[in-house]
C-alpha cells in the first residue's frame, strides 16, 4: 500500500491509537516528527579510540547529520537530541551514558509531537537503559532525580539546564483502566530497533507503552511499514524441522498453530540474560541472532526451564550472523551446518550432538528455518541480525502459519500491534508509583540504599526548580528546550 503523503501540517496526537506516519518530501518539516534515540552502540563504522576531542566531534557530527538527512530525504521531520550520540569519556564505543539515553527516551515519550522513535544500532548497555526505564515506570520522581544526579557527576559544579526533562503529559496518559498510575505513558507510538534494543522493547512493548518493531533504521525501507495503515508481510518457503528417532526415522510433525497468533521478534542468544521477556499469551516467536547457535540453544533451554516459552507455539529462526570470536566456536563449524556470516542453515549438516541440535530435537515447539540468502522485502523470506534492508516486524501483530502443497510454510503478518493488546498489557503491569514494594524491587538498579533514598529526596527538591520548572510562555515556533523537545502543555504536571 502506498505511503501517506501530506502537504499540510498535522496536529500530533498525544494518545495511543495507531496513526500511519506522514511523509512530505517537499516540506519534511510538515511530515511526521521522528525522534532518533542513540542506542548503547552508536553504529559508527569508525574506531573512536585514540581520537582527540576535535576529531571525535567532527566524526560524530558527520554521523548525526547523516541520520537526520536520511530521514529528512524520506519526508520525515527528524529530531535528534543535542549530543545524544556523543560517547562518554571512559567508553568511546558507546553513545553517551545510560542515564542520558534513558532521559532522551523519557523526554520523547512525554512529548506529544513525537510520533515515532527509531533506535540507532544495538549494544549491551541497552539493558541498563531498560532498567532505568523500568525504575522510572515504578517511581518516576526518584528516578528522575537519579538521572539528574548522574548528570552532575559528569559535570562537576554545573546545574542541569532548564527544560532538562519534558513536562509530563496530562494525567490520563499515565492512568490505566484500573485507576493505577504509571510513570511511563500509554502512547502506543511506534519504536523501531534491533539487536540488544530487545531489552527496551521488552519493557516498553510488553507494558503497552509503545508499538515495538524489529528494524534497522539505517536501512532504506526501514520505516515504510509505519506509513501503511494495513501492511501485510510474508515470509515464504520456511522449512519445518523434521525430528528423527534414535534410528534416524522421521517422527510425525508437531502441529503448527491453526489460528492467528501474535508474533514477537527478539534475540535468542539473550532470552534469559536480558530485561525479562514475558509473553502473556500464545505467540509465534521469531529469533534474530549474531552468535554461535550453541549459545542460542543454551538460552532457549534456560528460558524453557524457567517457563518463558510456555506460550510459544512456534519458533522461526532467521539468518544467523556468525562471529568466529564467539565462545565455543570450532574450526569445523561449516561442516557441522552452522551458517557463515549472514548465511542460512544447512539442516543436513547439523551435528546431532550439538546443544542446538539437541534443543530443536527435544523441544515440543515446532521449529522453522528461513532458507533465503537475500535481503528481506515483501514476499521474500529472510530476516536476521546483519541481513540488509529487511522490513520491520510488528511485535504482537496477528500472524498465521500455513503449509503449502510443497511442504514449505508461509508466515503472514498482518497490520500493527492491536490497540486492545496495548491497553491490556498496560492494565496488567500494575506499576503504580504508590507501591513501596515495587520501588524496593528496583532500588538495586539505581544503587540506592536508605541513606541514598533520603539524599535523593533532598536532590529532588533542590533541582525541581531547575529541571522541571515551567519557563515563561513562548510562541509555538520557539517552545523548545535545550534538547529541542517540543512541549505543548499549558501547565506543568511535574510534582
Amino acid at each position: 500500500m502506498a505511503s501517506i503523503e501530506s502537504g499540510n501540517a498535522r496536529e500530533a496526537k498525544a494518545f495511543n491509537e495507531f496513526t500511519p506516519l506522514v511523509k512530505n518530501v517537499e516540506h519534511p518539516e510538515l511530515g511526521s516528527k521522528i525522534g532518533i534515540a542513540a542506542s548503547s552502540w552508536h553504529g559508527i563504522p569508525v574506531n573512536l579510540n585514540g581520537m582527540d576531542d576535535t576529531a571525535r566531534t567532527v566524526t560524530l557530527g558527520i554521523y548525526q547529520g547523516k541520520l537526520q538527512r536520511k530521514l529528512t530525504s524520506q519526508g520525515f521531520n527528524a529530531y535528534l537530541p543535542k549530543n545524544s550520540i556523543d560517547p562518554p569519556i571512559d567508553n568511546p564505543s558507546c553513545s553517551n551514558t545510560p542515564e542520558e539515553r534513558a532521559r532522551h527516551l523519557i523526554n520523547m515519550l512525554n512529548d506529544p509531537s513525537i510520533e515515532a522513535i527509531v533506535q540507532v544500532g544495538g549494544g549491551d548497555s541497552a539493558l541498563k537503559v531498560a532498567e532505568l526505564l523500568d525504575a522510572y515506570d515504578k517511581n518516576w520522581e526518584r528516578t528522575q532525580a537519579k538521572i539528574v544526579e548522574a548528570w552532575k557527576v559528569t559535570r562537576p559544579g554545573q546545574e542541569p539546564p532548564e527544560r532538562f526533562f519534558t513536562e509530563r503529559l496530562p494525567d490520563e496518559n499515565y492512568r490505566d483502566s484500573n485507576g493505577d498510575m504509571h510513570g511511563l505513558p500509554n502512547r502506543g507510538i511506534p519504536m523501531t530497533g534491533y539487536s540488544d534494543i530487545m531489552n527496551i522493547h521488552n519493557i516498553l512493548g510488553q507494558r503497552g507503552v509503545t508499538r515495538p518493531y524489529l528494524s534497522d533504521c539505517m536501512e532504506e525501507h526501514a520505516l515504510d511499514i509505519l506509513t501503511e495503515p494495513n501492511p501485510e508481510t510474508k515470509y515464504e518457503g520456511l522449512v519445518l524441522y523434521k525430528k528423527t528417532d534414535e534410528n534416524s526415522l522421521t517422527l510425525p510433525d508437531i502441529p503448527l498453530p491453526d489460528k492467528p497468533l501474535p508474533v514477537y521478534a527478539t534475540m535468542g542468544q539473550k532470552l534469559v540474560d536480558s530485561f525479562p521477556l514475558e509473553l502473556k499469551e500464545d505467540t509465534i516467536l521469531m529469533l534474530e541472532d549474531n552468535r554461535h547457535p550453541d549459545l542460542v540453544a543454551e538460552q532457549l533451554q534456560k528460558a524453557q526451564e524457567a517457563g518463558q516459552l510456555k506460550h510459544v507455539k512456534a519458533i522461526v529462526f532467521g539468518v544467523m550472523e556468525h562471529y568466529e570470536g564467539a565462545a565455543n566456536v570450532t574450526k569445523d563449524f561449516k561442516e557441522q551446518g552452522y551458517p557463515e556470516p549472514g548465511g542460512a542453515f544447512d539442516l543436513s549438516k547439523l551435528d546431532r550432538h550439538t546443544k542446538f541440535k539437541s534443543f530443536i530435537q527435544e523441544t515440543q515447539i515446532p521449529i522453522l528455518f528461513t532458507q533465503g540468502t537475500e535481503g528481506f522485502a515483501h514476499g521474500d523470506n529472510t530476516f536476521g541480525h546483519g541481513v540488509p534492508d529487511f522490513k520491520p516486524i510488528a511485535h504482537y501483530a496477528p500472524a498465521t502459519l500455513k503449509t503449502g502443497d510443497d511442504g514449505k510454510v508461509t508466515l503472514s503478518i498482518e497490520g500493527h500491534t492491536p490497540q486492545r493488546t496495548l491497553d491490556r498489557y498496560y492494565d496488567s503491569c500494575a506499576n503504580s508509583t504508590n507501591n513501596p514494594q515495587q520501588w524496593q524491587n528496583t532500588s538495586h538498579i539505581l544503587g540506592l540504599d536508605k541513606k541514598a533514598m533520603a539524599e535523593l529526596d533532598a536532590i529532588k527538591a533542590s533541582v525541581s526548580s531547575v529541571a522541571t520548572e515551567k519557563p515563561a510562555e513562548k510562541s509555538d515556533t520557539a517552545r523548545h528546550g535545550v534538547d529541542g523537545v517540543y512541549n505543548s502543555n499549558k501547565e506543568s504536571l511535574v510534582r
